[in-house]
């Protein structure tokens, strides 16, 4: 029996695809009107600056994902002045995501399904924190959450075990009353399941379907809901 489900959160609970690419151009925006940059520019100094902080953090540190400090090391390679443009760049980029997040259809619903059938929700995210609690409020369901788990509180980044023991400890159960959905079939769905977790793979219509996947798929999260109660996944293994 399922006592708690555990969500991803970015190309789980909404599009951070379809936002990165908004973000990446409100950040060429501002290079552009700041510093004259053209897009191909920024877009180097960007990879060169999210290389180095890679180099120095290595990367299984959350804060590799922090974009205030990818940004500060793009100017300072640059020559440019840090203040106030790094803190700029970061609201600029997030704000860009925020402002049009596209929720993933049905997630909402499900959520709330959940939580009337008395199990506990979960958040297990690769990110720093803070910029995760803003996705949360704009999805419209930071209120239903029980907990969260992010690897910058776990100090390691799915799939290590030890953020799933996290997990785990948050949830209350045992590691086999626990689902854990997420659009990395590595990292959340098969991670999920060698920690004794029910592992389920969110793979929505645009993206391509594994014939032989070993764990249960959600497509659409509206079909979750059916007459007969949640159903979290069907099992594709062939």
């Amino acid at each position: 029996m399922i006592k708690a489900v555990i969500f991803d959160v970015d190309d789980t609970l909404y599009s951070y695809t379809r936002g990165n690419i908004l973000g990446t151009r409100a950040v060429e925006d501002y290079m552009a009107d700041r510093f004259g940059f053209d897009p191909a520019r920024t877009a180097a100094a960007v990879s060169r600056a999210m290389a180095l902080v890679s180099e120095r953090m290595g990367y299984v540190c959350a804060a590799v994902h922090n974009r205030a400090i990818r940004y500060q090391v793009l100017l300072e390679n640059e020559g440019l002045p840090v203040l106030p443009h790094a803190r700029n760049l970061e609201d600029a980029y997030w704000n860009a995501i925020l402002d049009n997040i596209e929720i993933a259809p049905g997630v909402v619903d499900l959520i709330r399904a959940l939580k009337e059938a008395g199990i506990r929700v979960g958040i297990g995210t690769n990110m720093t924190v803070r910029i995760q609690y803003d996705k949360l409020e704009r999805i419209g369901v930071w209120e239903m959450v029980d907990f969260i788990v992010s690897s910058e509180e776990a100090g390691v980044e799915k799939p290590d075990p030890r953020f799933y023991d996290l997990c785990v400890e948050k949830a209350g159960c045992a590691p086999s009353e626990i689902a854990f959905i997420g659009d990395s079939l590595k990292n959340d769905a098969i991670s999920a399941c060698e920690a004794g977790m029910c592992g389920i793979w969110y793979c929505p219509p645009d993206r391509e379907m594994k014939a032989d996947c070993p764990v249960p798929v959600i497509r659409d999260f509206r079909t979750c809901l059916t007459p007969e109660g949640i159903r979290l996944g069907e099992d594709r293994q062939q």
